[in-house]
């Protein structure tokens, strides 16, 4: 007779008698953590690769950027910005010294360390002022220099005052003659310049020379030449007298060239041409000729200087 059982209940199999209330999972827990440690690294892997190349590809994509901008934006040399600011500076900088007659920036630092210099000394002090004050100090000790001197004189006995006007008699009379001789060896040396400048302008006038040219020849030789009156201490009549001649030279050097081209190309030039092939089958002559097939180097050169001094003797060359 089968065992009796509870209404309402299921008997139990054995095998009931060792569960615990939970179903048994497929896997152990050991073989889950493995599976996910190692899923967890590829993951990381895999994202860390991935980050590397998206943040190489942005920097090379800002790299492209940044030099197809430079390549668009970058204006030449002489139309930059910096370079523009830099002329301006330079141009501005020129205008303050020419409107100031100043020669360089050196002139304009020493210039600017004596200004600097005075208004130590002068202070807040009013320098118009300090002028008058130093003018009427000055007439003052004229003044009373004066009256010292008249009062020395009324001192003296009438021999002594005699000799006084002796003597300042004699050095009146020796300043006058020092100052005439002076003026004549001023008026003596003129007259040589004079006649220096007519006889060379006389001689350069008959070379033939165009206007321009005995210009610059009679400068060149002295003649109304500048540098010969300028005070060389004087750093603005330096600069104009460098400037006006300056001018004229490169504008005579200009007429040179110009007048040049011109006779080439009327056929006037003076410059006879020399056909490269007539030259070079001639030495070809000249080296066969004269010179063995095992000729030194020495043998060559002294052989081709003996052609060119040969030709311009012939007149090949008409210079």
């Amino acid at each position: 007779m089968p065992p009796e059982t509870i209404e309402g209940q299921e008997s139990a199999s054995p095998t009931d008698e060792t569960k615990t209330g939970q179903e048994l999972e497929s896997a152990s827990p050991a073989d889950d953590s493995t599976e996910a440690i190692i899923k967890a690294a590829s993951e990381k892997e895999a994202s860390a690769a991935s980050t590397d190349e998206e943040k190489a590809k942005a920097e090379k994509d800002a790299a492209d950027k940044a030099a197809a901008e430079k390549a668009v934006k970058a204006p030449p040399y002489d139309q930059d910005p910096k370079w523009l600011a830099a002329r301006a500076a330079e141009k501005n900088f020129n205008a303050i010294l020419a409107e100031y007659d100043i020669d360089s920036a050196d002139d304009l630092k020493v210039m600017l360390n004596e200004g600097m210099q005075l208004q130590e000394i002068v202070g807040s002090r009013d320098a118009k002022q300090l002028i008058q004050d130093a003018d009427t100090l000055k007439k003052y000790n004229e003044h009373w220099a004066e009256k010292e001197r008249i009062k020395e004189e009324e001192a003296l006995d009438p021999d002594e005052r005699a000799d006084k006007y002796k003597k300042e008699l004699e050095d009146h009379k020796r300043q006058s003659a020092e100052e005439k001789e002076s003026a004549q060896q001023v008026e003596q040396a003129q007259d040589s310049i004079d006649g220096f400048n007519t006889r060379v302008e006389g001689l350069v006038d008959k070379q033939g020379f165009d206007e321009d040219t005995a210009e610059i020849a009679k400068v060149f030789l002295g003649v109304n030449n500048p540098f010969n009156e300028v005070d060389i201490l004087d750093g603005k009549a330096v600069r104009e007298m460098v400037e006006g001649g300056v001018d004229k030279l490169g504008k005579f050097l200009a007429n040179v060239r110009q007048k040049a081209v011109d006779e080439y190309a009327a056929g006037k030039s003076k410059i006879t041409p020399i056909s490269p092939t007539t030259v070079h089958k001639e030495r070809e002559a000249v080296k066969a000729k004269e010179l063995p097939d095992d000729a030194t180097e020495e043998q060559v050169f002294a052989q081709a200087k003996s052609e060119i001094l040969e030709m311009i003797d012939e007149g090949q060359f008409d210079l």
